[in-house]
């Protein structure tokens, strides 16, 4: 939730804080939590 807010606050002076923008930041810390989570699995698996 911290990096939302802090990349909300960092776009806010450009693109202003409408739904879009939130919608958009969400969708893109979501994506990445799962390439993230995705590799750390896989990883933890290898080890097996």
């Amino acid at each position: 939730m911290a990096v939302e807010l802090g990349a909300s606050r960092l776009l806010a002076p450009y693109f202003s804080s409408s739904q879009i923008v939130w919608t958009i930041i969400q969708s893109e810390v979501e994506y990445y939590r799962g390439i993230y989570n995705e590799g750390g699995i896989s990883a933890l698996l290898e080890q097996l």
